[in-house]
């Protein structure tokens, strides 16, 4: 018996409602902490509006500027329609776990590089390198406090909510929002020690690279670092950016580099020449976009209407999307394995591997029911390693 359609779109809508009021009610800091911020993104504060005259660097003498124009070819918007949205709940078969390894302190898992996990604590300004098997700590680091705040106390300074550290060729960077000019990067030797510090206009996302990185500089732009994390004179204004539609996130994989933009939807990520900086097009989403992984050959763009958008490379289309629709769930994210597998954290207590091309879910694990905390998931080619932030606890298991 079939429903009338207004009937069975209020029902829809209801249970819409019900997984965002689940969301605020039960998802831990991370969560709320990314939601603060792209709302106090989109009004930003009188500091970032004023904080541009910070952008002049120490050590860049000329800075190359890249302006997509209206009439090129190459930074067309792509406008497609919306492909066939997948719901996950109705495409998983979880398995139990094999050999769960818990191991208590680090709680929000970042990456990996160098031969470690690295991943952030809840406690602010401090991270650890994690080892590949997941049972102990390599190393611990807390930073200085000039460029730590309190999680939630509205003031500036290093949230590992934001953004943990990411590899720049052969170190590791750090965004940082502190006071005064302590809005930068912080330069990372393998060993997680403190190398160096850089102010920019505004620090943020980092799109991360074996040869180098792209980061944010200020709500507008992206510049390229070199392989010691150091800033060069490639700067890319990024098509459509503005101070209430800033840089939010930010991937590099084979020749592109992907930006997000915050603010409200519809959404738009921006693909970019990862070798020149020049802009090749805009692809608009129909939600605004919380974070973004990619592969050479496409974008997955995680929207804050609960999506994960696949963008293919060479065409810009969005040919895939698959919605979270599990009561208790997040915003959803990819994340991506180091053998290019994606993957996702489908509402609380799973984590399942996608179909790179259909985003169709290929297997599944389930680790706990029903509590919320699950922020982040790093991949490697033996085991799965699974954030648990409300417990203060990096899960991980055999794949």
């Amino acid at each position: 018996m079939s429903l009338p359609h207004d009937v069975e779109q209020q029902i829809i809508q209801a249970l819409h409602e019900r997984a965002s009021r689940a969301m605020t009610l039960t998802d831990t800091t991370r969560e709320l902490e990314r939601w603060n911020r792209s709302r106090k993104m989109r009004f930003p504060s009188p500091r970032i509006l004023g904080g541009v005259a910070v952008a002049a660097v120490a050590g860049i003498v000329a800075v190359v500027v890249l302006v997509a124009t209206g009439s090129s070819s190459r930074s067309s918007v792509t406008h497609h329609p919306h492909p066939t949205v997948r719901q996950v709940h109705r495409l998983l078969h979880r398995q139990v776990p094999q050999h769960l390894k818990v191991l208590s302190g680090p709680g929000l898992a970042e990456g990996v590089a160098f031969n470690a996990i690295w991943a952030s604590n809840q406690v602010p300004g401090r991270f650890e390198r994690v080892s590949l098997d997941g049972t102990r700590l390599l190393s611990s680091v807390t930073l200085p406090s000039r460029y730590v705040s309190p999680i939630d106390s509205g003031t500036p300074g290093y949230n590992p909510a934001y953004y943990g550290p990411q590899r720049a060729g052969g170190v590791m960077l750090l965004s940082v929002h502190g006071a005064k000019s302590h809005d930068g990067y912080l330069i990372l030797n393998r060993s997680g020690r403190i190398a160096g510090f850089y102010p920019v206009a505004r620090a943020g996302a980092i799109a991360p690279g074996p040869n180098g990185a792209w980061v944010q500089t200020s709500p507008t732009t992206m510049t390229r670092t070199d392989a010691a994390g150091r800033l060069t004179n490639v700067v890319v204004q990024v098509p459509g950016a503005s101070v209430t539609k800033s840089v939010i996130a930010a991937a590099q994989a084979g020749s592109y580099l992907w930006v997000a933009l915050d603010g409200p939807a519809p959404g738009s990520v921006v693909e970019i020449n990862a070798s020149t900086g020049a802009p090749i097009g805009t692809v608009r989403l129909p939600g605004a976009p919380f974070a973004v992984v990619a592969t050479p050959t496409a974008a997955y763009v995680g929207g804050q209407d609960y999506r994960l958008y696949r963008v293919d490379a060479q065409t810009r289309e969005m040919t895939a999307s698959l919605l979270d629709d599990i009561p208790n769930g997040g915003f959803i994210a990819a994340s991506l394995g180091t053998d290019g597998s994606v993957w996702i954290l489908p509402g609380v207590g799973a984590v399942a591997r996608l179909d790179p091309v259909t985003l169709q879910p290929l297997e599944s694990w389930q680790l706990k029911q029903n509590v919320p905390g699950d922020f982040g998931a790093v991949i490697t080619g033996e085991r799965i390693f699974v954030s648990d932030a409300a417990n203060k606890q990096l899960e991980s298991f055999d794949r």
